[in-house]
């Protein structure tokens, strides 16, 4: 229960694939909440280690498909408009998910904008334009 609001709040920042939540402590009907002592912390984990190392390299993995080499640079858009802290998120969504949908395709023309919130509607309609191309299959 409480990871939940963890892994709400790491998709914000990550892609859905690339958040992960894995539980080594627990309190249950079988290992109330006052039985655990730091002992058995560490026994447990102690045993989650190979499984938490495994995770680790997979994302890693992962990671390097999912996230694109080369992603726009924010700081070009952020140095000529104002964005919110939150529009500049929304910003690099908007930017990740173009390269992502885009490999190495430039973004076409920017307009001219007053506000990065101008910005922000151009790019998400540009980019809601963008066919889903489908990777072959690997198998």
């Amino acid at each position: 229960m409480e990871a939940a609001s963890v892994v709400e709040t790491a998709t914000r920042f990550s892609s859905g694939e690339l958040v992960h939540c894995l539980k080594v402590i627990s309190d249950n009907r079988q290992s109330v909440v006052w039985d655990i002592d730091p002992a058995r912390v560490t026994t447990w984990v102690e045993n989650a280690i190979d499984v938490l190392l495994y995770t680790k390299q997979a994302l890693r993995h992962l990671a390097g498909e999912v996230i694109p080499k080369r992603q726009p640079n924010p700081e070009i858009w952020t140095s000529r408009w104002h964005f919110t802290v939150q529009e500049r998120l929304q910003l690099e969504r908007l930017l990740h998910r173009w390269r992502v949908l885009n490999d190495d395709l430039p973004l076409p023309e920017v307009p001219k904008a007053e506000r990065g919130r101008d910005i922000l509607i151009w790019l998400k309609d540009a980019v809601e334009r963008l066919p889903v191309r489908l990777a072959p299959s690997r198998s």
